[in-house]
């Protein structure tokens, strides 16, 4: 089996991006690809693209910016590896983390990095992929396991007639005599979400399966499929002719069925992500959505896993109760400005701010690196971040992911206000975790 690598940078150059891509790949045949990669590159995310045409393996990586091109394949790809495990690391450590609160759980990657971090040296895609699709397998079946096929549940019910089983304590307790309290079971049938399951496992087995060129790792795979498929056959009722799309699994009447409980929410989380939508609900527009179901993607915005990053060893640091983070503690403050003779309201937020030994730092975090002065929009903004706190004179810091030897540190005056300064401080990349 041939393996056919892209990588492409961060910001690359569109020109660049077109060339790299149309060199190993024909934009006839792979279009849906071609369209789905380029999306995520113009949109400025980073992450992989995984799929297999006839005997040829295609592994598209868009690296953050500060891993460099110029190193042999094996290189970058440990070193985009050990990036994506400190990203799932931070997701799993900070609820927060995930944009939208649709779900209130661990997504099943962060999961199985939980399981498997002590033992996880993958220094390639695939085996990253093997590790999440085999945690994502064990819940489905750990769930089936722990379900009957049906079971009642009691509900309470008012009425101003009588239709179910009264509640003479509540009723006894009732001061207006119009409501009848009454209680109701409702039956719980499993086995319409074991159906659609069992289309999730058989369409997961026809198109995902088969991306693993490791025979090992792809044997391992069947079998946990296949071996939850009998048990939803031997367990309910299942409807064996059901044809599940994706599009149907993402409806909003598939949603409406596993929405009900928490658990079932959490089974819905994980089929989703055995098709790789497992940031599904962080997604502002579904539009974006990979629904190319051969293929295996992760991406995301490389700048807010950089302001967590730098949340977490400032916590380190200073301690939590010291930091405040823009998006888990707030550092909103309102001021007004005169515009036109309008007076308008607008929001100053810095990423941080840190109170230690009675100093106080307004820190704004730059996923940039920097090559020569800082960008005067970045000091402009922590100048007047830092005016509107000037009761307890705040000491101004940018952090950057790195900064050219013989910047590290260095103090740039403002001459307008000689008490202003910009620290500059180096945190270098995401090399401290090597």
């Amino acid at each position: 089996m041939q393996t056919r690598y892209i990588f492409i940078g961060e910001n690359e150059d569109k020109n660049k991006v077109f060339d790299k891509l149309t060199d190993k790949l024909d934009i006839a045949k792979f279009k849906s690809e071609f369209k789905d990669i380029s999306k995520k590159i113009y949109n400025n995310k980073v992450g992989y693209y995984l799929f297999k045409d006839g005997n040829i393996f295609y592994k598209i990586f868009v690296l953050p910016k500060y891993i460099d091109l110029n190193q042999t394949d094996n290189e970058i790809i440990i070193e985009f590896i050990d990036y994506l495990k400190i990203f799932f690391s931070l997701k799993s450590k900070y609820k927060k983390y995930n944009q939208v609160d649709e779900l209130k759980i661990k997504s099943t990657i962060e999961l199985s990095f939980d399981s498997v971090e002590d033992n996880f040296k993958s220094q390639d895609v695939e085996i990253f992929t093997y590790y999440k699709y085999i945690t994502i397998l064990q819940n489905i079946e750990n769930f089936f396991k722990n379900h009957k096929a049906n079971k009642k549940i009691k509900q309470n019910y008012i009425s101003q007639s009588l239709k179910y089983k009264l509640d003479l304590k509540a009723n006894l307790k009732e001061l207006d005599k119009t409501k009848i309290h009454q209680s109701k079971f409702q039956d719980i049938i499993y086995s319409t979400i074991a159906t659609i399951v069992y289309g999730v496992i058989k369409l997961f087995i026809r198109k995902k399966s088969d991306l693993f060129r490791n025979e090992k790792l792809y044997r391992e795979i069947l079998q946990k499929s296949t071996r939850i498929k009998n048990l939803l056959l031997k367990k309910y009722v299942v409807d064996k002719s059901f044809a599940l799309s994706l599009n149907k699994l993402i409806s909003t009447k598939s949603y409406k069925i596993f929405r009900k409980k928490e658990q079932t929410k959490i089974l819905y989380n994980d089929v989703l992500s055995l098709f790789g939508l497992e940031h599904f609900f962080d997604e502002t527009n579904n539009k974006d959505i990979n629904r190319n179901i051969k293929t295996d993607a992760i991406f995301f915005a490389p700048e807010l896993m950089y302001e967590w990053y730098v949340y977490d060893r400032l916590i380190n640091q200073y301690d939590k109760e010291n930091v405040q983070f823009d998006k888990e503690e707030g550092t909103s403050k309102k001021y007004k400005i005169d515009f036109l003779g309008e007076e308008k309201t607008l929001t100053s937020n810095p990423d941080f701010i840190v109170k230690y030994n009675n100093q106080v730092y307004v820190i704004d975090a730059k996923w940039k690196i920097l090559e020569k002065v800082p960008d005067l929009c970045d000091i402009l903004k922590l100048k007047r971040d830092c005016e509107l706190r000037s009761d307890y004179s705040p000491q101004a810091v940018l952090i950057y992911i790195k900064t050219k030897k013989g910047l590290y540190q260095e103090y740039f005056n403002d001459n307008t206000n000689s008490s202003f300064n910009t620290k500059l401080i180096q945190i270098d990349g995401l090399a401290i975790f090597k």
